[in-house]
């Protein structure tokens, strides 16, 4: 009977321990100090300038940012300033800006906010393509890009907004999903 107080005893204080312990990690200065190592980047980069090459050595995409700020605790990586470069074959590249962005995915999206503006330049056969959003989540290797929120591309002498955002293809070309109330004007052309 000795011996089962003992582990009574033994248990009561283990318990004892294990909530003071407990206790102690909830105390607000101590979420304080957790709270402020997860919002400490562990790596900055400044002037950030990122360029992928395909197989033959031309440029895939670039990325340039003013920082990067990598966050250990939560893995996130972001971005101040992004501008990201999609090259495309005999094609002028898609410039896409922003003031903000997020790698996601391991790297492999990378998502931007705020004032997002993609930009084709004039070809021979096309005018120039201004795609304009607040985000737009952009998947480089797979040449795709989508958003839900409202989206207007300007080309010069016509517009198409979308209300629910859309979703685009940018290899060998540019094929788009407009995803909501679509509304287009197309300018008048004088006869000749």
């Amino acid at each position: 009977m000795l011996g089962h107080r003992r582990y009574y005893w033994l248990g009561l204080v283990l318990a004892l321990v294990i909530g003071l312990a407990w206790w102690h990690q909830q105390r607000p200065d101590a979420l304080g100090a957790r709270q402020r190592a997860d919002s400490t980047p562990d790596s900055i980069i400044n002037n950030l300038f990122v360029v992928e090459m395909d197989a033959r050595g031309a440029p895939k995409h670039r990325l340039q940012a003013t920082q990067l700020r990598h966050y250990i605790a939560t893995d996130r990586i972001e971005l101040d300033q992004p501008r990201l470069f999609l090259y495309q074959d005999a094609m002028p590249a898609w410039t896409i800006r922003a003031i903000h962005g997020q790698m996601l995915d391991s790297a492999d999206a990378v998502e931007l906010s705020g004032e997002v503006r993609a930009v084709r330049e004039t070809t021979d056969e096309r005018a120039r393509t201004t795609l304009r959003t607040e985000e737009l989540r952009i998947y480089p290797e797979a040449h795709y890009a989508a958003t839900d929120h409202f989206v207007v591309i300007d080309s010069q002498t016509h517009w198409t907004s979308a209300h629910h955002g859309l979703e685009a293809w940018f290899e060998d070309g540019v094929r788009v999903k407009l995803l909501g109330k679509i509304r287009t004007q197309i300018a008048a052309h004088a006869a000749p």
